[in-house]
């Protein structure tokens, strides 16, 4: 799997998003989501006519581990890799030190771990569902989003007073966005072209408790 921080150490929003690519993942692995039976209504209270988000992690077999989705993301997003990001060249490192200048751990690889929590489904947006300009709550570290499909709607980002879009995430399968909570983060989402969008995302959770 690569990535590569957006835009250039100048840009406010630089070492707060990462593109993402696992096309030679998806490709070796022969990854096609038409396999999987995420839109069986006899596993799923689904219905396409609502323009809103539906999480989905159910597989066909009925064991969640056995979804390849999952078994990729488990083998390959790793807290190994966020530190390794946030630690790509001295100026992601500053980005994230202005975030999380206080932390009870000697290396930010062990302060991952013992602060944050991860979990993933299968995002369905229906045409007509919108998030309009927002940063994620406070408990929010930061999310991946990984296209299972090629997604024309794509979420977009902004600066922080939603004036400018800073960055439009790619919509091809098989690449996906890493992007950590913040005002240089605002980000909106609008499925106008497509009946339906198909992502996996994996929100990175604060371990408050």
């Amino acid at each position: 799997m690569k990535y590569k921080p957006v835009g250039n150490p100048d840009d406010p929003f630089y070492g707060y998003i990462f593109e993402l690519d696992f096309r030679e993942y998806f490709e070796k692995n022969n990854i096609n989501y038409d396999e999987y039976d995420a839109l069986d209504d006899n596993h799923h209270n689904w219905d396409s006519k609502l323009p809103f988000s539906k999480l989905r992690v159910s597989y066909k077999e009925g064991d969640v581990s056995m979804h390849p989705i999952r078994t990729m993301t488990a083998e390959l997003v790793t807290w190994e890799l966020l530190d390794k990001m946030v630690n790509h060249d001295k100026h992601t490192q500053e980005k994230f030190l202005r975030l999380w200048p206080f932390r009870s751990a000697d290396t930010h690889l062990e302060w991952f771990k013992q602060s944050l929590n991860g979990g993933g489904g299968i995002n369905f947006d229906m045409k007509g569902f919108s998030l309009h300009k927002h940063v994620d709550n406070r408990f929010i570290f930061g999310n991946i989003i990984i296209n299972l499909e090629d997604n024309e709607d794509n979420t977009t980002f902004w600066n922080s007073n939603g004036q400018e879009m800073t960055y439009k995430a790619s919509g091809e399968k098989g690449m996906g966005t890493l992007f950590i909570n913040c005002e240089h983060t605002l980000h909106q989402i609008e499925v106008l072209f497509e009946e339906r969008r198909v992502t996996y995302n994996l929100p990175m959770i604060l371990n408050t408790f």
